[in-house]
């Protein structure tokens, strides 16, 4: 009997968890360029875990701490080292990471903040297909009522190989065409999106 080397990972967009505005830093300030607090639920002994993997977010009170840099270090769901550097958000507005995290482990600073921040997890989640070298020979999704990217990565935090758009028409399917020969990611498979822009997913890959 004839096998198969292709394999697949189902992703429910209903068990994987909200975003937490506070979950990293509950509401603090600085007198002076510091490191944040890491001391929200998603912490434990002063490190952050994010599950799965997606990016932070930052919410002022209501003070615009716009001329501040805060830096994060942490790591990717590989485990690879992640910085990344970005500007405050303006008066009681939250700004995010590009890159997505595991773990977040220092949020450094600049200067002193005229108000309180709180440091969480954002929106854009990051689900493993394969950790190592493999090629994406398939995807079939369920679509909400919202449309939005899946972005297809090569590494956690690595270059985008394939975007497909959901349809924003709840309940329907799709099962786009993958060319012959799969597309191939050197370190491992990932995918971005919004849990509320698709319901499910699977993914085949060998």
């Amino acid at each position: 009997m004839a096998g198969s080397d292709v394999f697949s990972t189902h992703v429910l967009s209903s068990d994987i968890a909200a975003a937490d505005p506070d979950g990293v830093c509950t509401t603090q300030s600085t007198s002076g360029a510091a490191n944040l607090t890491i001391d929200g639920a998603l912490t434990d002994g002063g490190v952050a875990t994010l599950v799965p993997a997606r990016n932070a977010t930052i919410t002022s009170a209501g003070s615009s701490e716009t001329g501040k840099t805060f830096t994060f270090t942490g790591t990717d769901a590989n485990g690879n080292a992640v910085t990344e550097a970005i500007s405050g958000p303006g008066s009681s507005a939250t700004v995010s990471t590009t890159n997505v995290f595991k773990t977040i482990t220092q949020i450094a600073v600049s200067a002193a903040l005229t108000g309180d921040v709180t440091v969480g997890s954002g929106t854009t989640v990051s689900e493993t297909i394969f950790a190592g070298r493999a090629r994406i020979r398939g995807i079939y999704f369920v679509n909400t009522n919202s449309a939005g990217p899946l972005a297809f990565k090569n590494g956690n935090n690595g270059d985008t190989v394939m975007t497909l758009q959901t349809a924003g028409t709840q309940n329907t399917a799709d099962y786009p065409d993958i060319p012959d020969e799969g597309i191939l990611c050197t370190n491992g498979v990932f995918v971005n999106f919004l849990a509320a822009d698709v319901a499910a997913f699977t993914v085949f890959y060998n």
